[in-house]
Order: C-alpha cells, then sequence, then structure tokens
C-alpha cells in the first residue's frame, strides 16, 4: 500500500514591487493539460501533480518556494513567462510533473 503525502499549501503569496496582493491560487491538477484542477490548500496528495498559479493575469513571474515561509532561500522554481507552474511548463506548453513523493510525509508550504 503506497503512503499518502501531505502536500498543504499554506502560504501563497503574490508581491507586486515589494506589497503583498490578493485574487491567486495555487492549483493542481492531475493532468498535465491542466484540467478538472482544484485548490491545493489543505488537500493530501500523492505522486505526480500538476501545479500552477491561476489566473495568469497581471503576472509577469513566479518564484515557488517549498517550505521557506521567509523566501530567504534559492527558490524552487522560477517561471518568467505564463502558464506559471509549479514545475516548469513543456515546449508544448502542457505542464511539467511534481512528484509529491519526493517530499517528506507531513505538511508543507509552497
Amino acid at each position: 500500500m503506497s503512503a499518502m503525502k501531505s502536500l498543504v499549501l499554506l502560504l501563497l503569496t503574490v508581491l507586486v514591487f515589494g506589497y503583498s496582493v490578493s485574487g491567486y491560487d495555487l492549483v493542481y491538477s492531475t493532468v498535465s493539460t491542466r484540467d478538472s484542477f482544484v485548490n491545493l490548500e489543505g488537500q493530501v496528495v500523492n505522486g505526480l501533480i500538476y501545479a500552477f498559479v491561476t489566473p495568469e493575469d497581471g503576472i509577469q513571474s513566479a518564484q515557488f518556494y517549498i517550505d521557506d515561509p521567509l523566501l530567504s532561500g534559492t527558490p524552487f522554481k522560477i517561471e518568467r513567462f505564463a502558464p506559471f507552474d509549479l514545475a516548469g511548463t513543456a515546449s508544448d506548453r502542457t505542464a511539467l510533473p511534481f512528484d509529491s513523493n519526493d517530499l517528506a510525509d507531513g505538511m508543507h508550504e509552497i
């Protein structure tokens, strides 16, 4: 039996010139086309997920940090163009998978 991973979004902050902006969500899908996505906050996930920020409007780039709420370390991923995918975007514009099994069991912040 495969152990479930708890990947819980506790922090999503969009900064514009140093000011926090609301109205954006980190969501995930189980398919690379990003169809049928749901909010990642509070979700228990296992295996490959396709996480991304929505909506894309008004964002010039995205920096993703994992378990670094002070944003003081090196970002896990920097996306400079939409769509803004946690694990990056393929050349055909589909999302690349993030393997939640790479994280220890428990709660995590993105």
